[in-house]
């Protein structure tokens, strides 16, 4: 196979609809009211059955592996300043037992896309369809919205593109449960977790954020 050179992911290996959707004045500006950065010894955000795509040894190849078969190092699909998808290395990984429910969810398309997050963790929304380029030429950004709000018919962006989400079930912690954050190289903000691209780390206080669904 041919190896993903520099890290960067080539754009014929996605669906041509994947645009840069998610520019750097919207990383700005849903980051307003960030959550504190989980201690080493706790994670807060995403399911240990949930998935990543990890690159393959010397960059060849890619392969879709549950979040507990990566470590410090690990090379996973994310997305740069500019929205453009790239293997950013992974430089924290905290996690610890799950004190927290999680939202299910699965997504519409032709592979399965789904993963297990915290209620108050945040995804960025397909608002009114715009170009993220036109739309913050006019001052307006992308919509952030908390798992916990998100529902069946919503817009979320994903590593084929825009889908829509096909349910959302909340989940009770279990026995053995348990909790994974990502901190990934030079601030990177925006990771593919079960295909869906979503906040690698917090961005919102739960007192305080208020997202818009699309």
């Amino acid at each position: 196979m041919t190896p993903f050179h520099d890290h960067a992911v080539p754009r014929s290996i996605f669906a041509s609809s994947f645009q840069m959707y998610v520019n750097q004045a919207t990383l700005e500006a849903i980051a307003s009211t960030p959550l504190p950065t989980p201690t080493p010894a706790s994670g807060a955000f995403y399911h240990h059955t949930s998935t990543v795509t990890r690159l393959g040894a010397n960059g060849h190849g890619t392969a879709q592996v549950p979040i507990t078969e990566v470590a410090e190092g690990s090379r996973i699909l994310a997305l740069d300043q500019h929205a453009t998808p790239f293997f950013a290395k992974i430089e924290g990984f905290p996690h610890g037992p799950s004190a927290e429910p999680f939202m299910h969810i699965v997504m519409n398309g032709e592979r399965q896309r789904e993963l297990k997050a915290t209620l108050y963790h945040t995804f960025d929304t397909c608002v009114h369809g715009h170009n993220p380029f036109e739309r913050a030429a006019k001052g307006l950004h992308e919509a952030a919205v908390m798992a916990k709000d998100i529902k069946a018919g919503n817009c979320l962006h994903t590593a084929e593109g825009k889908r829509t989400v096909r349910s959302v079930t909340r989940t009770a912690v279990q026995d053995g449960d348990v909790t994974y954050s990502i901190k990934l190289e030079n601030g990177t903000s925006t990771v593919a977790v079960g295909g869906v691209f979503t906040h690698s780390m917090g961005r919102h206080k739960k007192e305080n954020h208020k997202g818009a669904i699309s």
